[in-house]
């Protein structure tokens, strides 16, 4: 292997050293910059190793180049799942519409049933209404998943026979998903005397690392079906009670039995 191409390769790994030394001194870790090494290690081994082919090298040489790189891509790999952890997976939204037979005040009187909502969402066991805090005029909800593990959802927007929203508490002890933020909106607008259209919409925010995008991409995934089994289960409710109720509820939540 020619000498001055081993002179290259070791300036250019004493630059690339002096640049992440430069980086690492900085007072906060950016995932832009683990990013940045994680790529420009990526490409050095690329470039060295599709260079030093070019050479025809000895067995000694290809020993060289293996024990060089084998590190800097390993490193590079490290980087960039710690810049995976340190970027913000950013806000994503999850919204199903359908249409249902019922009049608005028939499907609210359901939507806002914590049992029935309990019933249909899989992975709830009990929903019920909790007490505010002293001095506070806070409403919500208090949820149970089928594990047993709870949170609270505070009642953000109310809009009696139109739509409600929560703002989930996340930071919970016992709340058992990997979000950092989680906001629900439910809606219902008329369409005719017989029919309405339910909207539900979901507002993420996954915790950084792995854990939570994958959470935020299975909830993605899977959550607009789950959403529409839930709407579909309101619509059974109303035509099996075929009794729909001629006034909103106010909050608390619900009049339907």
């Amino acid at each position: 292997m020619p000498a001055d191409l081993l002179v290259a390769v070791g300036l250019g790994l004493i630059a690339f050293g002096v640049a992440v030394a430069w980086l690492s001194a900085e007072t906060r870790a950016t995932a832009t910059a683990g990013l940045v090494i994680a790529i420009a290690d990526a490409l050095w081994v690329v470039s060295l190793v599709i260079f030093v082919a070019g050479f025809r090298p000895s067995i000694s040489g290809i020993f060289l180049v293996v024990v060089t790189t084998a590190p800097v891509a390993a490193f590079a790999i490290m980087q960039a799942l710690a810049a995976l952890r340190l970027a913000d997976p950013g806000l994503r939204t999850i919204e199903v519409h359908r249409t249902i037979e019922g009049t608005p005040n028939a499907i609210w009187a359901a939507m806002t049933d914590h049992d029935l909502y309990a019933r249909l969402a899989p992975n709830l066991s009990r929903v019920g209404p909790f007490a505010p805090a002293p001095g506070t005029a806070e409403t919500g909800r208090r949820c149970w998943d089928v594990r047993g593990k709870h949170w609270d959802e505070t009642l953000t927007s109310w809009e009696p026979g139109r739509t409600f929203s929560v703002e989930v508490d996340t930071h919970a002890e016992s709340y058992p998903y990997p979000l950092e933020e989680m906001r629900g909106t439910w809606s219902v607008t008329a369409l005719s005397p017989v029919r309405s259209l339910v909207t539900v919409l979901f507002e993420i925010r996954p915790q950084r690392g792995a854990a939570g995008r994958a959470f935020a991409g299975t909830l993605a995934a899977t959550g607009p079906a789950m959403m529409r089994k839930i709407i579909a289960g309101w619509e059974s409710e109303l035509l099996a009670l075929n009794k729909p109720p001629t006034s909103a509820p106010v909050p608390g939540w619900s009049t339907h039995d």
